[in-house]
């Protein structure tokens, strides 16, 4: 059985509450709904924003949004077409509402993501078979995971930030390779993390500061870096040079990755990283 959408909505009417859906769709960013977490997909849309559009369609344009959208929306004997569906978000959120659903993709993983999102409920219960997991291969790992804090008391380390370590070819002197300095940032509470543009501590201040100093007497500004457009630039000499050029001149092994050692164990508040994903607030010294 199929039916119509009404001949005015909430959506042909321009009358969505848009700012408050914006702000829905922030917290999104920073707790992202597990669903979608199964695998990465970049620029992928928020759930939010997609039930917003479905419940404005659906329900008349003198209809109440909010009712529509925690609940009273009904998308049953509709058919959803998304001709390019990505990571597959609007396509979950139509079925959730009661929709069948067709999805359309150039990209075969985004196919998969989406197939798999939309059998999850399916799907047996993992519990058991992670918490086995997390008993055998988990015990063996967990020594790669220990971190100290300031004080040296052995904590769990959640993230681990690596960087290049390049050796500039003009004046040989070796230095991390970071694209910017600032790697996370909490705009809630005016917080910043930031590498040392001299030894790469993990130094920790106001997200409106313009520079942090760190103990070995350098003063980083967050927003720079040792990196022009995939080239490191010496901070001694200014050399530049393309890290894949670094990588044949002195051979792959030499030029391998170190992570930032001076980071420490991550805390639990919400922040946003460099790459634009949310996590875990990242490691202090």
């Amino acid at each position: 059985m199929t039916r119509s959408l009404p001949p005015r909505s909430l959506l042909d009417a321009g009358s969505l509450p848009v700012s408050a859906i914006a702000r829905i769709a922030k917290r999104e960013g920073l707790r992202p709904r597990p669903v979608y977490q199964a695998h990465k997909w970049f620029a992928r849309r928020f759930a939010a924003t997609a039930r917003s559009l479905l419940a404005a369609s659906v329900t008349r344009s003198r209809g109440n949004f909010w009712k529509a959208y925690y609940g009273g929306a009904d998308c049953k004997g509709l058919t959803v077409l998304d001709p390019f569906m990505g990571g597959g978000v609007m396509l979950l959120e139509a079925a959730r509402l009661g929709a069948s659903v067709q999805g359309v993709d150039v990209e075969p993983v985004a196919c998969v993501v989406a197939d798999f999102q939309g059998r999850l409920w399916d799907m047996p219960d993992l519990a058991p078979t992670l918490d086995a997991l997390k008993a055998n291969a988990g015990a063996r790992l967990a020594e790669f995971y220990v971190a100290q804090d300031e004080d040296g008391v052995d904590e769990r380390l959640l993230h681990a930030f690596w960087v290049q370590t390049v050796a500039c070819g003009q004046c040989g002197r070796r230095f991390d390779a970071h694209p910017t300095f600032r790697f996370a940032w909490d705009e809630r509470t005016d917080r910043q993390w930031v590498a040392c543009q001299e030894c790469s501590r993990v130094l920790e201040g106001a997200l409106s500061g313009e520079r942090l100093r760190c103990p070995c007497g350098s003063r980083t500004a967050p927003t720079s870096g040792h990196w022009d457009y995939g080239a490191a630039v010496c901070p001694i000499c200014g050399h530049s040079e393309r890290l894949i050029d670094n990588a044949e001149r002195v051979g792959r092994r030499a030029s391998g990755f170190s992570p930032s050692r001076r980071s420490r164990p991550a805390r639990s508040a919400s922040t946003r990283t460099a790459n634009g994903e949310s996590g875990a607030r990242p490691a202090r010294t």
